[in-house]
């Protein structure tokens, strides 16, 4: 054995992905302004006549046929967007969920390294872990499951908008009315796609960590905890704050990010924590030095 779990210097961000999750949100933001500017030029495509009895109706000369063309064509556009890339490449997980995971796979290496020699002398270079089947394989699977999350985004995208677009037309509304009903929907999905980056990213990192730390486990026969560190800023969840420097398995640990939307808008960390066979660390002192440590700002 050799030193001490590495802990983050402060707890304001304990995955380090915050400037990470900042950039996938302006790009989500940037990618939904192009789907609002498809849906306002389909609007001002759409010829109307303007009926005035009792106030003023718009009538759109629309019948189901051009109307189910006009949403096939923003469909294929939106998914052109939203999917760019494709499943192999998808642009949010290239970008930001990739570069995130190997961050957590590079702060395992170094923190495993720093506690086993024999860990350090087996993965003398962090390529070797990168450039490993069993690597290559978490990231396949990561791929997938981030791509039929994006796809479906992208379909709820569509459902809203198509629904904002068809149900003004068919009320009558004007055109600056549906345009302004268009705007406002996109917010809200903008709002959606923001916890989506600050989701997936950060757990991306926390994966990582822990998926290392298991396999390390089962190759080396080590007995370890993981560590968990909360930010205990204002807006933490208080079952997130009492799970501070407390020590966990790592399926509980992952137990516990799955259910009651634990790790939605979650910034909490661990720290893998090598332990004797009664659960201690092997770093004596590093509960307390976790424990200790607060957000710098």
């Amino acid at each position: 054995m050799a030193g001490s779990p590495i802990l983050p210097r402060t707890l304001d961000d304990p995955t380090g992905q915050d400037r990470r999750e900042r950039g996938a949100m302006r790009a989500f933001s940037a990618k939904l302004r192009q789907v609002l500017r498809l849906y306002r030029s389909a609007l001002d495509g759409i010829p109307f006549n303007v009926v005035t009895t009792n106030a003023k109706v718009y009538e759109y000369l629309l019948d189901e046929t051009v109307l189910r063309n006009l949403q096939a064509e923003l469909s294929l556009a939106v998914d052109r967007i939203l999917l760019e890339g494709g499943p192999d490449r998808l642009w949010f997980v290239l970008q930001y969920v990739i570069p995130g995971y190997q961050q957590g796979t590079a702060a395992q290496w170094a923190n495993l390294g720093a506690q086993s020699v024999e860990y350090q002398q087996s993965r003398a270079a962090l390529e070797q872990v990168l450039l490993s089947p069993a690597y290559q394989r978490r990231l396949g699977l990561i791929r997938a499951r981030q791509f039929e999350g994006m796809v479906g985004f992208s379909a709820t995208v569509k459902q809203q908008m198509a629904r904002i677009l068809t149900d003004g037309a068919a009320v009558g509304k004007g055109p600056l009315e549906i345009a302004r009903d268009l705007s406002a929907q996109l917010g809200i999905l903008d709002r959606r796609a923001q916890m989506i980056a600050r989701t997936e990213i950060p757990g991306a990192f926390r994966t990582a960590r822990l998926e290392e730390a298991a396999e390390a486990q089962v190759e080396f026969g080590w007995l370890s905890r993981e560590m968990h560190l909360s930010a205990l800023s204002p807006t933490t969840r208080p079952d997130h704050a009492a799970r501070h420097a407390e020590l966990y398995t790592i399926q509980a640990q992952k137990v516990w990010w799955s259910q009651d939307g634990a790790s939605i808008n979650c910034k909490c960390s661990t720290v893998t924590v090598l332990v004797d066979a009664q659960g201690n660390p092997l770093s004596t002192g590093i509960v307390a030095k976790a424990k200790a440590m607060r957000p710098a700002t």
